[in-house]
């Protein structure tokens, strides 16, 4: 075999790393220990054992991505004996941290304990308080983007124009008004929030805790 191929299958299958040189130039070859550890632009590499490993140089931001994927699509409960979960279990957890089964129990022990009142709008005023808080970013925005035409290209190539149906000052003032009553609505949730939040705080419901905690 060429010397060079030889060289190549050398680094291939045993990790060896060829020689520093190309025509015209002569560097110094350097042999890697195992443990050793050393990047280029965009690879991580590892002399192991017979073999160099290499992974991309975020490798362990990804891997975390992917847990915490693989964690919410999971039933978050330590005893969860479900061994598979269907549509309706993934949605839950997403929505929840648990699967039906689980939360079905959950929430049978919050009624036993007097609690479900109190917990059933505590979630009720957090899920209005996550929309309005939407609301009230969207009309931000809209504010901002705010001039007197717009135009849209159609996928046709044509081009759509729309005119504000009021002046801009007067569509302004009305946007103002509306974050103001959302503002005014906000506070009042959070206001009557607190005395649900209060009463389940005195739990033990490990459901109830999470919730709480998620704030």
């Amino acid at each position: 075999m060429h010397k060079t191929r030889k060289e190549l299958a050398d680094f291939i299958l045993k990790g060896d790393e060829i020689a520093q040189k190309s025509w015209g130039y002569e560097g110094e070859s350097k042999r890697r220990k195992v443990g050793d550890v050393w990047e280029d632009e965009f690879w991580r590499y590892e002399q192991m054992e017979g073999f160099v490993s290499k992974t991309g140089k975020n490798h362990e931001i990804y891997q975390d991505i992917r847990n915490y994927l693989k964690s919410k699509s999971e039933c978050q409960n330590s005893e969860c004996e479900k061994q598979k979960f269907g549509p309706t279990d993934r949605m839950i957890i997403s929505q929840t941290g648990y699967c039906v089964d689980c939360l079905a129990k959950f929430e049978v022990d919050i009624k036993l304990e007097g609690l479900w009142e109190s917990y059933e709008k505590w979630r009720m005023m957090r899920k209005a308080i996550a929309v309005a808080e939407d609301a009230k970013k969207q009309i931000e925005q809209g504010i901002k983007d705010l001039k007197p035409h717009y135009e849209f290209v159609q996928e046709n190539g044509t081009i759509e124009k729309w005119t504000l149906p009021k002046p801009m000052d007067e569509m302004k003032k009305e946007m103002e008004e509306e974050i103001q009553n959302i503002d005014n609505g906000l506070t009042e949730l959070r206001e009557d929030i607190v005395t649900h939040e209060s009463i389940l705080k005195q739990s033990n419901n490990s459901y109830i805790k999470q919730l709480i905690s998620q704030k």
